[in-house]
């Protein structure tokens, strides 16, 4: 079966190859055949798909295809494409540790190139990965394996304990009323998630998630908290705060984050956020107003 090359796959330069997403086909793979006068060269091959990291967060990345292509040195073409209701069955959980194993009959005397991607329901490539073939002669049996590393993690700001009060620091013990009714997660000066109300419940938890963060390269996470506050300006943050933080592949992890408050300077106070699980990053935000 012919599959027709998609606009998503022309994004995967690193390969050299003007790829092909596979949307709307069918699984299956096509191939160049051997000759009649040639034993084909046999290839076990072993996809390794690794869990997409997350700092404490559910996911929301589906997988929905697993692309194997293998290219000749004479430029002979094997095109495998695996979803969920093939054999072997691709996973859609990107938390899933999974390996696929599938066995090819490829032209002999020549070299071959394994390329391997997964591409999730949005159609983005969440793992891509190659690996070189020494040459096959006739009747070899040889077995190749890749292991994907996901190119994104998913991140989470967790906001714990929302205050209903705020010291001041003209009034002693005096504790001012506190509605907070918007809370923003920034990824790199991007706003990346928000969410607002008429305010959200005293002492109560709120998360704001965000997918598709590439790993391996360091972010700046901002967290900020809103709220009327006497004559405060209410499109300027009470709490603010920062940190850095560089996912890695797969691997869970934290980070806390404290949020000052940068309100009126007749208050004071601060809150703790946990940026937790790589791959899903989950920021545990505790306000702790003093």
């Amino acid at each position: 079966m012919f599959l027709p090359v998609s606009k998503t796959f022309r994004g995967i330069a690193a390969f050299g190859v003007a790829w092909l997403l596979l949307t709307g086909c069918d699984s299956g793979y096509d191939q160049t055949s051997p000759t009649a006068d040639q034993l084909s060269a046999h290839l076990k091959v072993n996809v390794g798909v690794r869990r997409v990291g997350a700092l404490s967060k559910s996911s929301t990345i589906v997988l929905n295809k697993l692309a194997i292509l293998l290219v000749s040195s004479q430029n002979d073409t094997v095109l495998d494409v695996l979803t969920p209701s093939t054999t072997p069955a691709l996973n859609p959980s990107p938390s899933t540790e999974q390996t696929l194993t599938k066995s090819y009959d490829l032209a002999p005397q020549r070299s071959w190139k394994l390329k391997a991607v997964t591409v999730d329901s949005r159609d983005s490539i969440v793992h891509a990965d190659s690996v070189n073939i020494p040459f096959l002669n006739e009747g070899d049996n040889a077995e190749a394996s890749l292991n994907l590393a996901s190119r994104y993690s998913m991140y989470t700001a967790r906001f714990l304990n929302i205050p209903d009060s705020i010291g001041t620091t003209t009034s002693g013990t005096v504790k001012v009323p506190l509605n907070i009714n918007r809370l923003v997660l920034m990824v790199d000066g991007v706003i990346v998630a928000d969410s607002s109300r008429s305010y959200f419940t005293p002492k109560s938890t709120v998360d704001l998630k965000f997918d598709y963060v590439t790993t391996g390269t360091a972010h700046t996470i901002r967290l900020l908290a809103y709220g009327p506050f006497k004559n405060w300006d209410a499109t300027k943050p009470l709490f603010d705060g920062s940190a850095v933080y560089t996912a890695t592949p797969g691997l869970d992890g934290s980070v806390s984050v404290t949020l000052y408050w940068v309100g009126p300077t007749s208050a004071s106070g601060s809150m703790t956020v946990l940026v937790g699980k790589v791959g899903q990053v989950t920021v545990n935000g505790t306000f702790a107003p003093q």
